[in-house]
């Protein structure tokens, strides 16, 4: 049962990031739609500018998995050295919370991160790369 409440709550935090992650690249998309136009007006290809957009993405979440992975993992090893979360006696067996850091774990969840931070990437990138340079540069 704690385990499928755990599940619901991890799955609604990354629901919210991925609309963060999304929402974030379209108002960045939406902020430097002249200096795309600019780029396309110059000869750069939509391909090209969805690049650079996916991949600005990417190291976006990139960053924010190695800042969580830093920040986790030390919150990890210290509540396993000092345990402060202290459990109803007479709901659990152990008096702590009990803390293990497993290698596999921060493996799956990193690659998790950066997949679904790359697939909410995906739909900025495609306007960006859509963008009219001539409608852009003509209504300003």
């Amino acid at each position: 049962m704690e385990k499928i409440g755990l599940f619901v709550v991890l799955t609604l935090m990354i629901t919210v990031s991925l609309f963060t992650i999304i929402a974030a690249m379209t108002m960045l998309v939406s902020e430097k739609k002249m200096d795309i136009a600019i780029l396309r007006a110059l000869g750069v290809s939509s391909k090209s500018i969805l690049k650079i957009f996916f991949f600005c993405g990417l190291i976006l979440s990139l960053i924010g998995v190695i800042a969580g992975l830093i920040l986790g993992s030390s919150l990890c090893i210290l509540l396993s050295h000092y345990p402060i979360i202290k459990l109803p006696s007479e709901v659990y067996p152990v008096e702590y919370m009990p803390v293990k850091l497993k290698i596999i774990d921060i493996f799956v969840i990193s690659f998790v991160a950066v997949f679904i931070s790359v697939l909410a990437c995906i739909f900025p990138a495609k306007k960006a790369g859509e963008i009219i340079p001539a409608e852009i540069l003509r209504h300003g």
